[in-house]
């Protein structure tokens, strides 16, 4: 299961303190402008649709490509190229072709329908819902090759969290729990939490002038750090099923 984690400015900041500097992030959100966008941004859409493609193969939903579990970005070579190119143009075109239409539709393993509704734009909580709705299965926004049991196959879209993440959350935290307090040795009463509910609600997602000119973002951060220390090195790794930090 892809983690998914922000790349705070001062950690960026740390970092360009030291010598020679590694810096491994895993499914990594440093622009959120390109994960969640606006209205008139098509960067998301165009993101999503490589990781849609690997996960409708996956699940035998699309026949597009032939999926290589041990080489997967072979497999989405093409899928990537539309993506950048007949997709993106179809979306800031506006004009939905019904080849268009067609293709992005058999790419996902969607219905055509789902896409004209949608206008071309089909959200991730409304894919982990549709693809495998006939079996009354969803898939994890977190892991798509994951098929979960569908509580409420009458809602359109994926609502109240991932299935998989809420099973994970119990072990993990008491594992971490047990492994901060007998081996590490550091006591307190404070408990750890997996995921911060209230945290995440006061988080500041925006960024410029009163956080209407866009989203929060580390990338300049990064950037500016790699400038300054050139013997810094970044690793950067995404799950290709990963549809919350799309690869």
């Amino acid at each position: 299961m892809s983690t998914f984690f922000y790349i705070s400015l001062y950690i960026l900041r740390l970092w360009k303190t030291l010598t020679a500097p590694w810096l491994v992030l895993i499914s990594p959100a440093i622009d959120f402008g390109l994960l969640w966008g606006s209205e008139r941004s098509l960067w998301p859409w165009v993101a999503l649709l490589p990781s849609y493609t690997a996960v409708a193969a996956f699940h035998e939903r699309s026949d597009m490509i032939t999926y290589k579990a041990d080489n997967p970005r072979v497999s989405l070579g093409e899928v990537e190229r539309f993506a950048l190119s007949e997709y993106l143009t179809g979306l800031a075109g506006g004009d939905l072709l019904p080849d268009w239409i067609e293709q992005s539709s058999n790419m996902m393993g969607l219905h055509a329908d789902i896409l004209h509704r949608w206008a071309g734009r089909v959200p991730p909580a409304r894919f982990a819902k549709a693809l495998l709705s006939d079996q009354r299965r969803l898939v994890s926004l977190y892991d798509g090759s994951i098929k979960l049991v569908d509580s409420d196959p009458a809602r359109q879209m994926l609502a109240g969290g991932d299935p998989y993440l809420d099973r994970l959350n119990a072990p993990v935290t008491a594992a971490f729990n047990t492994y901060v307090r007998d081996h590490l040795d550091f006591k307190t009463e404070l408990p750890y939490l997996l995921l911060n509910e209230e945290v995440f609600k006061s988080w500041n997602w925006w960024s410029g002038i009163q956080g209407q000119q866009g989203f929060a973002e580390a990338v300049a951060d990064l950037k500016q750090a790699m400038c300054i220390n050139p013997h810094m090195q970044v690793l950067i790794i995404h799950g290709v099923f990963d549809l919350v930090t799309p690869y």
